[in-house]
């Protein structure tokens, strides 16, 4: 079950860098149209910059937690 948690959590972590790699390559070549309609993109960017950040803690506050919960596993089954 860890397994897939860590798989899933590596894979929305994934797709966080790649979407935020795609908004900072708009943002250093100023063409937003790439990717992105221009209108949309620049009264969405600074929503999008944010959201991209709470998805990047997040997913790392997920993959700490479990990280933290597999220690505490260990511990306990040192203790058993």
């Amino acid at each position: 079950m860890t397994t897939i948690h860590t798989l899933i959590t590596i894979g929305g972590f994934c797709l966080m860098l790649l979407f935020f790699q795609l908004i900072r390559n708009g943002i250093k070549q100023g063409d937003y149209g790439s990717f992105m309609d221009d209108m949309y993109f620049n009264e969405k960017m600074n929503g999008g910059i944010f959201i991209s950040f709470l998805s990047i803690v997040g997913v790392q506050s997920l993959f700490f937690i479990n990280i933290i919960q597999s220690l505490i596993k260990k511990i306990k089954s040192f203790s058993d």
